[in-house]
């Protein structure tokens, strides 16, 4: 089973502009994002997947784009296959439109953190073609290993690399999120663009998962939610859904 997961962005001077792409290749970054649009013809007769790599903290008052993030979709072949992200962590892939979904591999370049606040931890997402079709964008956030400490300080539990960390992105729904593994306490990122602890929000954070007995996990929402069900979350870093409602 191909899946697509994804994770976060940096504090960048430059992030706010939209317009700032890296020279060599990735200008076509701040194209259109409807379905309907010419960027379509990027991807032929495979799935488009566009969206943005942000801070953990990013918010409209304070955008943060991750910069310089590989996105790169496992057996993916052709010219997009593979980006970096420019300054404001937008992306757009083309991915083989299998029904199970792709999965996309995204690793933080080695300048993404500016020196700030230490390394993202790297991530991998899953999408299913069904939800891809039915977002416009997606989104996902990563944090700084400076970032993480505090965070997990919140949760009231030591971050644990043998673990798994799993962020959902929730689109056109308020679906309370469970999991089928043990984990540190939920914490969501709603309307007041904090982190709080809940299972319901623009995005949803189960910390430590675990997977030492089973490498998989089920996603279920209450109401159901499109893209829940089961899949691996790997460990030690971040793992991607996204989901949607009606």
């Amino acid at each position: 089973m191909s899946r697509l997961w994804l994770s976060c962005a940096i504090s960048f001077a430059v992030a706010c502009g939209g317009d700032d792409s890296p020279a060599g290749g990735d200008a076509h970054v701040d194209a259109p994002i409807d379905t309907g649009s010419p960027v379509d013809a990027f991807c032929g007769a495979k799935t488009l997947l566009t969206g943005e790599y942000v801070d953990w903290d990013s918010s409209a008052a304070q955008f943060l784009g991750i910069f310089d993030a590989a996105f790169s979709v496992e057996a993916g072949s052709g010219a997009h296959a593979s980006e970096h992200t420019p300054p404001n962590g937008r992306y757009i892939l083309c991915i083989d439109a299998a029904a199970s979904g792709t999965l996309v591999d995204i690793t933080p370049g080695s300048d993404s953190d500016m020196g700030s606040g230490g390394a993202y931890l790297p991530g991998v997402a899953i999408a299913e073609k069904a939800v891809v079709a039915a977002i416009p964008f997606s989104s996902a956030r990563s944090f700084t290993a400076a970032r993480r400490a505090t965070m997990f300080t919140q949760i009231g539990e030591a971050y644990d690399p043998t673990k798994g960390q799993l962020f959902v992105h929730l689109t056109n729904t308020t679906a309370t999120l469970a999991i089928s593994a043990n984990h540190a306490a939920t914490q969501a990122f709603g309307a007041s663009e904090t982190w709080a602890a809940g299972t319901t929000g623009t995005y949803v954070f189960f910390p430590n998962v675990d997977v030492s007995v089973d490498p998989t996990v089920t996603l279920t929402g209450t109401p159901t939610v499109s893209g829940g069900g089961t899949f691996p979350v790997a460990a030690g870093k971040l793992t991607y859904v996204e989901v949607a409602g009606p």
